[in-house]
């Protein structure tokens, strides 16, 4: 009896009432943090191929309850929230964990019967993939599926597999390969950036609780003897690396409070003073850089000085998620983040409190680069010019670039602007496009409060552009000011601007008036279901 109850079925619970895996053969799969993981698979879909058979691209997780029950446990279709290089449509692949990453190689790609010979790595913390192909020595391995894959030592193993060109099967291979495992390695005060000497890109840099790294030069990335991707975390090696939790997407705000930058103390910190910055440019190779549970300090010194912001992104990828940036400020655009050239940048679960921009943007300034904010705080933040927290422009000569995107999206949820302030328009976020720069912005499930904006317009948001497209949903706008029009929101200069369910209560505005909302200057703005209360002009 208790070894059927051993072989019985996990089953497993679905979270969101998903229906769960599909049935499939040939996936990758592998355990790690008590979790199982699953990549891709062929299995018989509606969308099948003449076989019948079509290839998967989706990343599963498992999480059993309790193994003794022989049953329990939740399915997870992490897909949707992951973000980067992903193996795409795969199977008959191998897969390993190590080192708190997924590493995947070969398989077959796509519909197609033609083996592959690429390399990826997923960071389940960051919720991360990424093509590893251009950041190794040596010779790769040929093409194959089927292989068999290992992880020990610190090294990962592959032995054997098939290689297949359309249907002509070679074959069986019997040769072994093995490369250095992706490592993790404790920053140290005493080592300072020679760190850096022996820390390859698929590395990750953990700051251990306490401990501070001083940024107080520029940090070219993929110059030198720095890596082409910076990954750093809060943590040691030792296995108490700060993770966020990845249910804030769903539970939007947590409570402020003083305890709020209390956590910085027990996380890793960056200290950032004179010119120290981090940069990251993608016509020098750099590719990305990714921090987690980071706190950025920015000393109070440094602030009307500094000419950077403190990260520097030129089309190249950005991923924050927890911790935080403070007093952090630039005599340019983006106090804490500076994005241009068609970068992508995500933002989780990040605070940002009391930065500063001599121009546009804060905390924040994203030109012609796709944004995405999720679960996010900018709190006291100011810009001289536009956009208190954040800025979104485009369409212009920027930087050492001139960026002409056909398309930009910007993503804002479940996020709190708290008394922010801009000097132009837009106290809480500025958003901006032209005919040369389409932007399309969603705005759902946030509150702007008390954010003032100067005789540009938009207490908490200013719209403006005829390449702009913003819907905002579910939001709440309350005691936002302006000397301009639209205490609480505006749309100006051919905007296309769609409010739904959303609430305007106690916004004041000068200028043409527009206690709660105002649309000037050819700007289309469409209203449903909106609550306005005491706002005044």
């Amino acid at each position: 009896a208790e070894a059927a109850a051993a072989a019985a079925s996990l089953g497993g619970e679905r979270r969101d009432e998903w229906p769960g895996p599909a049935a499939r053969s040939s996936m990758g799969i592998t355990a790690m943090r008590g979790c199982l993981y699953v990549y891709g698979g062929m299995g018989p879909t509606v969308a099948s191929d003449s076989l019948g058979w079509a290839p998967f691209h989706d990343l599963l997780r498992f999480c059993p309850s309790d193994y003794s029950e022989g049953g329990g446990g939740v399915w997870e279709d992490l897909s949707a929230l992951t973000s980067g290089n992903d193996p795409g449509d795969r199977w008959g692949h191998g897969m390993v964990a190590v080192n708190g990453l997924l590493v995947l190689f070969g398989g077959f790609g796509g519909t197609g019967f033609n083996s592959a010979n690429d390399l990826h790595s997923f960071d389940p913390d960051l919720m991360l993939w990424r093509l590893l192909d251009d950041q190794l020595a040596g010779t790769k391995p040929t093409m194959r599926d089927s292989a068999g894959m290992a992880a020990g030592d610190g090294r990962i193993f592959l032995f054997g597999g098939n290689e297949y060109t359309g249907l002509v099967l070679s074959f069986p291979r019997g040769d072994l390969w093995g490369i250095e495992a992706p490592s993790q390695v404790d920053y140290s005060a005493s080592v300072g950036l020679h760190v850096f000497i022996d820390l390859y890109d698929w590395d990750t840099l953990l700051l251990p609780p306490g401990v501070t790294f001083s940024l107080a030069e520029p940090l070219q990335l993929c110059t030198a003897f720095f890596p082409c991707v910076l990954s750093l975390m809060s943590g040691s090696a030792d296995g108490s690396a700060e993770s966020p939790d990845p249910s804030v997407l769903e539970n939007g705000f947590t409570k402020i409070t003083d305890s709020t930058h209390e956590n910085s103390a027990i996380a890793g910190r960056v200290v950032r003073s004179g010119t120290g910055s981090i940069v990251c440019m993608h016509q020098l190779g750099c590719s990305s850089v990714h921090l987690s549970g980071v706190w950025v300090e920015c000393a109070s010194e440094s602030n009307a000085s500094a000419s950077a912001s403190v990260l520097q992104i030129e089309g190249a990828a950005l991923v924050v998620s927890g911790g935080g940036f403070q007093n952090c400020a630039t005599s340019g655009d983006g106090g804490a983040v500076q994005a241009y050239g068609d970068a992508t940048v995500s933002l989780l679960d990040v605070t940002f409190r009391g930065c500063r921009a001599g121009r546009r943007g804060g905390a924040v300034a994203s030109v012609d680069s796709r944004l995405d904010v999720r679960a996010c705080q900018f709190l006291d933040c100011q810009s001289a010019a536009d956009g208190g927290g954040v800025a979104v422009f485009g369409g212009r000569c920027y930087g050492d670039k001139h960026t002409l995107s056909d398309g930009v999206r910007v993503d804002i949820a479940n996020t709190l602007f708290v008394s922010c302030s801009a000097g132009g328009a837009g106290g809480g976020a500025f958003l901006s496009a032209s005919n040369e720069s389409a932007i399309a912005v969603r705005l759902e499930n946030s509150t702007f409060e008390a954010c003032l904006a100067g005789s540009g317009g938009g207490g908490g948001v200013s719209a403006q552009g005829d390449g702009l497209e913003v819907e905002v949903d579910s939001s709440r706008f309350e005691l936002c000011a302006t000397f301009g029009s639209g205490g609480g929101l505006a749309a100006d200069e051919g905007s296309t601007v769609e409010v739904a369910n959303c609430s305007f209560d106690s916004n004041s505005a000068g200028g043409t008036g527009g206690g709660g909302l105002s649309a000037t200057g050819r700007a289309a703005l469409s209203l449903s279901n909106i609550s306005c209360r005491r706002n005044a002009a």
